[in-house]
């Protein structure tokens, strides 16, 4: 499941982390770079939401299964 970022609302170590972690990435070459990974280097810097309540049915489902 996954959530969303708002680069502008990190904290100073969290932008550090994720700069980092950015430019650490986009030296991979492209046969190496992750679906997750492209995504990240697309949106770096951007706000962005990645929620689907959708995808919390089969986990409610289960909880309630008799």
């Amino acid at each position: 499941m996954r959530g969303a970022i708002n680069y502008s609302k990190l904290n100073i170590k969290h932008k550090i982390m994720m700069a980092l972690l950015y430019y650490k990435v986009k030296k991979l070459p492209e046969e190496k770079q992750t679906s997750e990974v492209k995504t990240m280097i697309q949106t770096f810097n951007k706000k962005v939401s990645f929620v689907d309540f959708n995808a919390l049915k089969p986990i409610i489902n289960e909880i309630f299964k008799e």
